[in-house]
């Protein structure tokens, strides 16, 4: 009977001691084959930005997408983006409906704009150029006070839309980049050009030039800006100043502007 008892207990013993050895062994088994999960490349990019100048502003927001990929790599794009502005300008009244001619009589019209665009593209490397290329479809809105009847580019008008991005590393600190797009919705367009210089690994300083302008007009603008970039995104300012020329009516009138923009990488 007592032999019978102690074989038993053995038998529990030997149970719990192989169930602790094989709880044991998965465990270490578990710690050897998980590992922490790889971060997850971004796809999608949602921008905002602003301008600014004495005469007016314009807010803006963007999204881009790579359905196929990460925004990295090589790939399709797909982009939307839209925005709201306000501005004013005096100019001279024409003489008997002739925009040609002034009457001698000025006046200050208020006006607000409303702007979208969805674009397809594709981004390719090579070496260290980028370049990414956008074609689609825009609306463009310039919605005045008064009626103007000089001005070509108020109402609603719709166009296709074609744009190009590109970005070159000079040395592993100096950098460029040139952008341009054009759409039939009043025929507007718009250059930039940055050259920049990191004097710190996330923080680039630099000049920039652009211009922007459609069927009424033009605006030049000469300035510095500073971009701050991260893993999952970047951050720039610039400013300087403005000349606009919208034809003999509102000729070569300087002006400050300032720009603000956010980009978000997920």
């Amino acid at each position: 009977m007592f032999s019978s008892v102690l074989r038993f207990q053995r038998l529990i013993l030997a149970f719990a001691l192989g169930g602790i050895i094989t709880t044991s062994a998965t465990a270490e088994g578990w710690d050897a084959t998980v590992e922490p999960a790889a971060p997850v490349a971004a796809w999608r990019e949602v921008s905002v930005g602003g301008m600014a100048t004495l005469n007016g502003w314009a807010a803006y927001s963007g999204s881009t997408f790579a359905p196929f990929g990460d925004l990295a790599s090589d790939g399709f794009r797909f982009r939307m983006s839209s925005g709201y502005g306000r501005y004013h300008y005096t100019t001279a009244l024409p003489a008997q409906g002739d925009c040609r001619y002034g009457n001698g009589r000025s006046t200050q019209i208020q006006g607000r704009t409303t702007f979208a665009d969805i674009l397809a593209g594709y981004q390719t490397s090579m070496g260290s150029l980028t370049i990414k290329a956008f074609a689609g479809a825009a609306s463009d809105a310039q919605e005045l006070s008064v009626l103007d009847i000089c001005n070509a580019s108020q109402g609603r008008a719709y166009g296709a839309k074609a744009v190009i991005e590109t970005w070159l590393n000079i040395t592993p600190r100096a950098w460029a980049a040139l952008d341009g797009s054009w759409t039939g919705a009043h025929a507007s367009y718009t250059g930039k050009l940055r050259v920049g210089y990191r004097i710190i690994d996330n923080l680039s300083l630099g000049l920039e030039e652009s211009v922007a302008g459609n069927v009424a007009g033009r605006q030049l603008n000469s300035g510095i800006f500073a971009r701050y970039e991260w893993s999952w995104g970047e951050a720039s300012v610039s400013g300087g100043v403005s000349s606009e020329t919208a034809d003999f009516r509102d000729i070569g009138r300087e002006r400050m502007w300032a720009a603000v923009n956010v980009a978000v990488k997920y």
